[in-house]
């Protein structure tokens, strides 16, 4: 993997991005040794320039349509919309944007400070494409740009957050470089059968080479493979023609995978959607 093959590791190197002085907040109430090490060695200071879930904020409850974010004793807790966006670690990721804002709006950063109306409209008309953005397909269609085994946990939870009467289908298509069988294992008794697909490139991996990663006697369950396509695309229009009303299909496994399956529906594709994902981040 790019940024290293394990989360201390991963977080050092994304804590590259950080700089003395300026603010930074951790979203993650437990966030890798290695990131707050970088923050101590940088000299911020928890409450002004550094803050992290659980320590200078929080999420205190929600329910069904709203959640409470509570900052630092000197900024107010506000009631807000849930986010637009799909999946419960979406409010989380709220809480550590609200943060910022927060934050910024301390230093003066704007001239006129960005109000609790306005965070509450952006949480409730934010749009994210491949991150479980669902298609107005024949069948309820999710595309979701988890990448690594972190992102699979959090796709598995919207999975049975989000149940269906039928069988899941699963279009799955992962780099060469990244643990497929370990996010494949996180969903094996979500999904119901598998559709592979190749993706190309230098840190590309063929659909039989992932189709034999899942057979392997390391796999500790049984992935029901259903084809091997030599594209995301195909094998995603092999999971919508074998779907049958009550089933779900999840796009999933790379950014690569999600994009190739949008761009080619915004060129009049099955279950067109008409936003897409304008550029994949790096994995």
């Amino acid at each position: 993997a790019m940024l290293g093959d394990d989360r201390e590791t991963i977080g050092h190197e994304k804590a590259g991005i950080m700089r003395a002085g300026q603010v930074v907040v951790l979203a993650e109430a437990e966030p890798p040794v290695s990131v707050l090490a970088q923050a101590q060695k940088l000299g911020l200071v928890a409450g002004q320039s550094l803050f992290q879930r659980e320590q200078e904020f929080t999420l205190e409850w929600h329910n069904a349509e709203e959640w409470v974010w509570r900052g630092p004793e000197q900024m107010q807790a506000y009631a807000l919309p849930q986010p637009a966006l799909a999946g419960a670690h979406q409010r989380d990721n709220a809480a550590g944007v609200v943060m910022l804002i927060e934050a910024l709006n301390a230093r003066g950063v704007w001239a006129m400070p960005i109000t609790q109306a306005q965070i509450g409209r952006g949480l409730s008309h934010v749009h994210h494409p491949g991150r479980l953005q669902r298609l107005a397909a024949e069948v309820p269609v999710w595309l979701d740009v988890a990448h690594n085994p972190a992102g699979v946990e959090a796709l598995a939870q919207a999975m049975r957050d989000l149940p269906a009467s039928g069988r899941t289908l699963a279009v799955f298509a992962v780099l060469a470089d990244k643990d497929a069988l370990a996010m494949a294992s996180i969903l094996a008794e979500e999904v119901d059968a598998w559709y592979l697909a190749s993706l190309e490139g230098a840190r590309g991996r063929s659909s039989d080479e992932l189709a034999q990663v899942l057979r392997s006697p390391n796999a500790r369950a049984v992935f029901p493979i259903a084809a091997t396509e030599a594209s995301p695309f195909l094998a995603y229009t092999h999971a919508l023609r074998d779907a049958v009303s009550g089933d779900r299909i999840f796009v999933f496994g790379s950014f690569l995978c999600v994009t190739h399956v949008l761009e080619h529906l915004n060129s009049g594709g099955i279950g067109r959607d008409e936003r897409g994902l304008n550029e994949a981040d790096n994995e």
